[in-house]
């Protein structure tokens, strides 16, 4: 690993590029979705509800999507369930090149898995989740928090927390196979994480983990749920785009070594590390401050404080040297079942959405292109009816063929909110189908 990138230390004190990103990410209920102006295109902002929930209806931008119609183009009357056709998927050439590198960073625990394997919970746990504690309940709890953890240090099986299960726990690598499924949300869950990495690799986005887990640990249970493929370049060793515990290790020691200083490396440090390698990768392309200030950072995490606390997130990127400024960086947290107790860390009484859930944000924020040619028949009716049912009485119902003319004439931005909209709508009937067996 080469040295840390020093000339991206970052500002402590104010500056009038600090206090714009700060104002948006200072506020826990915007940065969170659950309140104020979540949502917009500006950087850091957490972009809302979104992924496999389908999102909230109140928060969709319907406007936004209808591309307005001219010289009696498109059109038509259709509107019933039409012929049977299939998605057309782009091809890799189909998509247009990113004119700069955009990077994907993602925490590893809690945020690409939730954390939960059920033979792990304590019955303690799972009973006292979501509820008022008795005094008793709370010395049971007590008891069996410290016999576990004297358990974890004689390296015997303990029970953990509801979604305690992180990389970190000795237990981890010890999972069985059908428990690291469990543990990422199931086979449903993984199969939409490999579509997503996908897409993702067909639109030239860099990918990376960065966790203080053991890189060991993360591999593995990457590899066994197949997606260390996304986190592994050719030709290099499988998992090489994994950055864990001796990562931060070897930069703290540089860091001492070098600067004479003291702490523990944050990830706020560990991303400038990132950038800074990714700088050096297209220092042909990329020899301007304009042209860096261009690249898109994406950084996901569950862990509010390490998104944007004040002096330590990773965003704001307002650095030492301003021509390393990074204007396009975007922090999206992870959001868990209960915001406040995520706040508090509290696994009591909160535990981590599926990864799924991220998908809408971090696509937006990457500013993706939607991913087929032409929506399937069935997405077109299911869009149309979705639709339809949102509007007053007044309105005119959009039409099988006008949907197509708003997926072909309405833009790059329609076009992936019109996608992602077909995706939720089918992920919850997939939900529903599975919940009915």
């Amino acid at each position: 690993m080469s040295l840390p990138a020093f000339h991206l230390l970052k500002i402590t004190g104010p500056t009038d590029a600090k206090r714009k990103h700060g104002e948006e990410l200072s506020d826990w209920d915007r940065l969170m979705g659950t309140g104020g102006d979540s949502g917009g295109d500006s950087g850091g902002d957490s972009g809302g509800d979104s992924g496999g929930d389908s999102g909230g209806e109140d928060e969709f931008d319907f406007d936004a999507l209808l591309y307005p119609k001219g010289g009696g183009e498109g059109g038509g009357e259709g509107e019933g369930e039409g012929e049977g056709e299939d998605a057309v998927w782009k091809e890799y050439e189909d998509y247009e090149k990113p004119e700069y590198p955009k990077l994907l960073i993602l925490d590893f625990d809690h945020t690409m898995h939730r954390g939960m394997v059920a033979k792990y919970t304590t019955s303690t746990y799972a009973g006292a989740a979501n509820k008022e504690r008795t005094e008793e309940e709370e010395l049971d709890m007590a008891r069996e928090l410290a016999e576990d953890a004297e358990n974890v240090k004689e390296g015997k099986d303990a029970r953990v927390g509801v979604a305690g299960m992180t990389a970190d726990n000795p237990q981890f690598e010890h999972l069985t196979q059908e428990e690291y499924v469990e543990l990422f949300g199931g086979e449903e869950e993984i199969e939409r994480m490999q579509t997503f990495f996908e897409n993702l690799e067909a639109q030239e986005v860099y990918v990376a983990i960065l966790t203080f887990s053991p890189e060991a640990a993360v591999i593995k249970a990457l590899k066994a749920v197949d997606l260390l493929k996304w986190f592994t370049d050719a030709g290099h060793d499988p998992g090489n785009k994994v950055y864990g515990k001796t990562f931060f290790d070897e930069a703290e020691a540089q860091i001492k070594a070098v600067e004479k200083g003291e702490g523990a490396v944050d990830k706020s440090v560990g991303v400038m590390i990132l950038i800074d390698t990714l700088f050096e990768a297209f220092k042909e392309e990329l020899t301007t401050a304009k042209e860096r200030s261009e690249v898109t950072v994406v950084y996901v995490d569950d862990d509010y404080e390490n998104v944007s606390k004040e002096g330590s997130g990773v965003v704001p990127m307002v650095f030492e040297n301003s021509d390393y400024n990074m204007h396009n960086s975007k922090g999206i947290v992870h959001k868990w079942t209960n915001v406040l107790s995520q706040k508090k860390r509290d696994q009591m009484n909160s535990f981590p959405l599926p990864f799924s859930s991220d998908f809408e944000d971090i696509e937006l924020a990457l500013d993706l292109e939607g991913w087929v040619k032409q929506l399937s028949t069935k997405d077109l009716n299911n869009l149309s009816k979705w639709w339809n049912a949102q509007l007053d009485y007044e309105d005119e119902p959009l039409t099988i063929d006008e949907l197509k003319y708003q997926y072909e004439r309405g833009g790059r931005k329609a076009g992936l909110q019109w996608c992602q909209r077909a995706r939720a709508l089918a992920w919850s009937e997939d939900d529903e189908e599975i919940e009915s067996k």
